[in-house]
């Protein structure tokens, strides 16, 4: 509960501010009581969690397993890369247990730092990683493999479901406390320009890549966050593509990524309390209410939203707020290069393949030479287009969700009430002006 007066949080049980003394009115208990605590609904999704990791989650060695029995087998390979796959199952069970108990004490109306909150959410999000495939040996061109296919079982989806709904919770608790802070008495009057909503959803979906920070103008740390990552990526592939001999590489990207993490759980309790500033040292604000000229029709938010989310692969939203050529533009990366793959790269590989099979001469043996290089480049093209896309996408999404998306004519997205409200008046249809 936050005091209407001086804007700082305070007990719901409590008749009067702590901090500056004024009295707390019945009707703004009640209000902020009724609301539902997206934090504790986080906190009881672990139960899902939990019980999924429990539950068989994956068949190897024609044995179904659940989270321990499949740590157990990790930790029994002889890499030290497959171990570690092992600790972060295990870590996956301890950080839903820490979610659980911190669900516990905010039952018992006990005071939980935010921090802790993201902590979990990362050790979780960090854990899963834990069951995807697991190596199988070094990259073999010939046949491709790098994986063992594992099938995954209902404990597996469960456990997902149950954490991708624990980010929602808690991505909708922060939405509500930036929505508190808004015009408080004693917050600062000085706002930046940067849209405190947009930084969040960054912060958490693409905050590995620093996009949050070259947002609000804070390039170098930005930077610095895009070069742990990079290089954390570099250890672990190397561990990877050097299996039997380095995998220790694996251990040591724990590192760096250390250090992005701290940056990035820094970051999330910062934008949650208010105190993220941009490059000028000005608190974010929260994003205004859209404001339309008289006579005009808005497009709506939630059908673009929709849109962005089962049919953002093909640019559909953006065509739906008239912007043709951006929906182009996005189409004919991430979608065109799927198909380049599908139609050029496969086709050319099994082409290769036939002329090793069926030919020894020094010329089958130069193009079998060649092939490594051939596709490690073709692949490296492919998924730098796929990559921008995705990124594209999602920035997307998040400009959706923070009313900073804009249509064709340059004015922001209508919720429901305003076309609601154009109907009854009798506007015109969407994107356009009455007449003069």
């Amino acid at each position: 509960m936050v005091c209407a007066n001086c804007g700082k949080e305070m007990q719901e049980t409590e008749a009067s501010c702590p901090n500056c003394g004024s009295p707390v009115k019945s009707t703004e208990r009640k209000k902020d009581t009724d609301r539902l605590d997206f934090r504790l609904v986080g906190k009881l999704c672990f139960l899902l969690v939990l019980l999924g990791f429990c539950l068989p989650i994956t068949r190897m060695l024609e044995v179904d397993m659940n989270g321990f029995s499949l740590a157990k087998h990790l930790f029994s390979e002889a890499d030290y890369s497959i171990k570690f796959s092992g600790l972060l199952a295990y870590l996956l069970f301890a950080f839903s247990l820490a979610g659980i108990g911190v669900g516990v004490l905010l039952l018992m109306k006990r005071n939980v730092p935010i921090v802790v909150d993201w902590i979990v959410l990362l050790g979780v999000s960090q854990g899963f990683s834990g069951f995807f495939p697991i190596p199988s040996g070094p990259y073999d061109f010939s046949t491709g493999s790098i994986y063992r296919i594992v099938p995954l079982q209902f404990g597996y989806y469960l456990a997902a479901v149950g954490s991708l709904a624990a980010v929602a919770a808690q991505l909708a608790h922060s939405f509500l406390r930036l929505r508190e802070k808004r015009n408080k008495p004693g917050y600062p009057t000085e706002y930046s320009p940067k849209n405190s909503l947009k930084t969040l959803l960054f912060c958490y979906f693409l905050g590995g890549l620093g996009l949050h920070r070259f947002y609000v103008g804070r390039h170098k740390t930005g930077a610095a966050m895009l070069a742990l990552l990079i290089l954390t990526s570099i250890l672990i592939a190397a561990s990877i593509f050097t299996y039997s001999q380095y995998g220790l590489l694996r251990i040591a990207s724990f590192l760096p990524w250390l250090g992005w993490a701290v940056y990035w759980v820094s970051d999330l309790v910062g934008i949650h309390n208010g105190t993220f500033i941009d490059k000028k040292g000005q608190p974010l604000r929260y994003p205004k209410e859209p404001e339309f000229p008289p006579g005009y029709r808005p497009k709506s938010k939630v059908t673009a939203l929709l849109l962005c989310i089962f049919l953002g692969w093909l640019a559909i939203h953006r065509f739906y707020i008239g912007k043709i050529n951006a929906g182009l533009a996005l189409l004919f990366t991430g979608p065109l290069m799927f198909f380049l793959v599908m139609i050029i790269g496969i086709p050319l590989y099994v082409g290769m393949m036939a002329v090793r099979s069926a030919s020894e001469t020094v010329m089958a043996e130069a193009m079998m030479a060649s092939l490594p290089v051939f596709i490690a480049v073709f692949i490296a093209i492919v998924l730098v287009f796929i990559v921008l896309w995705a990124i594209r996408w999602q920035i997307d999404l998040i400009n959706i969700c923070s009313n900073e998306c804009r249509d064709e004519r340059g004015y922001p997205l209508g919720k429901g009430r305003d076309l609601k409200n154009a109907l009854r008046q009798g506007e015109p249809e969407a994107g356009q002006t009455p007449a003069l």
